[in-house]
């Protein structure tokens, strides 16, 4: 018993450490995404959510873009992506689902934006229909940064998370 309360004793000050330190590094990449992309209008992504899944077996990133707002009701409008590392260029872009293609007749709006989200080089992005941008940049977390748009009510709490003003628009998650 005394066994278990020395290790408890010391190993809980670097269990905060380490806590501290990793939210430390998350507040550091979205300051530095919001003062290197945060005046940009997104207009790539205002119908698309867009993340990327996972590396192939190339390690070459995988990305995932959904249509927020499919064209017809059947289909999902959602493409995976694979870019060849560390360039712009694309290996494979497919449909996924069944009548996943019914949604784009050209891929090219999904193919720019996927490029610009591999500018970012964020984990996940989506503009809502008020166009508020929500963004993941360094954690798996659905996100972890929001810009409100100017005609949404500012807000405290969201998704029963608490937010705190960053730069201008931009909110950050505080856990």
């Amino acid at each position: 018993m005394k066994l278990k309360f020395v290790i408890t004793i010391i190993f809980f000050p670097f269990l905060c450490v380490c806590c501290n330190n990793e939210q430390k590094h998350n507040h550091e990449a979205n300051l530095r995404f919001v003062n290197q992309f945060g005046h940009e209008n997104f207009n790539a992504f205002k119908r698309y959510s867009a993340g990327l899944r996972s590396l192939d077996k190339d390690g070459d990133p995988i990305l995932i873009i959904s249509d927020n707002f499919p064209s017809c009701d059947d289909c999902a409008g959602t493409y995976r992506l694979i870019f060849q590392s560390g360039s712009n260029h694309l290996k494979e872009i497919s449909s996924l689902g069944e009548n996943a293609s019914c949604c784009f007749a050209d891929t090219s709006a999904i193919i720019k934006a996927a490029r610009v989200f591999m500018t970012y080089g964020l984990n996940f992005i989506q503009i809502d229909s008020s166009s508020n941008i929500m963004v993941s940049v360094n954690s798996k977390r659905p996100f972890d940064l929001v810009k409100l748009s100017a005609s949404t009510d500012n807000f405290i709490t969201f998704d029963n998370t608490r937010w705190k003003r960053l730069i201008g628009n931009w909110y950050e998650r505080q856990d």
